[in-house]
């Protein structure tokens, strides 16, 4: 991992912590390699999260509303989040999704936030794949929320 990390300009860990075995502790695991290698090498580390990361909009955690068979990687992710906040000495971001990414158009007008889960005028959090990606090469290109939580949503 840190040898491939040496020649790229930021470090993005995309992953989900499915499968067997405590999901906080394989999230937190990998997490910690990361941050580990970011540390090393002097990179910036960009962590793809959940949208059970986010805070509703009346303080809520997202993670609490959804369906018990999602809460575990929501809970791993979150894990995540606060293991990067006590982080100080690399440069990070965790970008959050909203509720739905799905296939669609790139129109590159979509909303960017922090810790709050957008929506739209109809009440969903949504956004296309290709608006996503948008979002994340320009995060990645020009930096906007070092050491801190953003997501992206129309």
């Amino acid at each position: 991992f840190a040898d491939e990390a040496k020649h790229a300009d930021v470090i993005v860990l995309a992953t989900s912590p499915r499968g067997s075995g405590d999901p906080v502790a394989q999230a937190k695991a990998v997490a910690n390699s990361a941050i580990a290698t970011a540390r090393a090498t002097h990179k910036r580390l960009v962590v793809v999260g959940g949208a059970g990361s986010l805070n509703l909009s009346d303080g809520r955690r997202v993670v609490d509303t959804l369906p018990p068979n999602y809460q575990a990687e929501a809970l791993a992710m979150r894990s995540v989040l606060d293991t990067l906040k006590t982080t100080s000495d690399i440069d990070w971001t965790f970008f959050s999704p909203p509720m739905s990414i799905s296939p669609g158009t790139h129109t590159g007008k979509y909303r960017l936030g922090t810790t709050v889960l957008l929506t739209d005028d109809k009440g969903k959090s949504r956004i296309s794949a290709e608006d996503y990606a948008d979002a994340l090469v320009s995060e990645l290109e020009k930096p906007e929320h070092v050491r801190s939580q953003m997501t992206a949503a129309y």
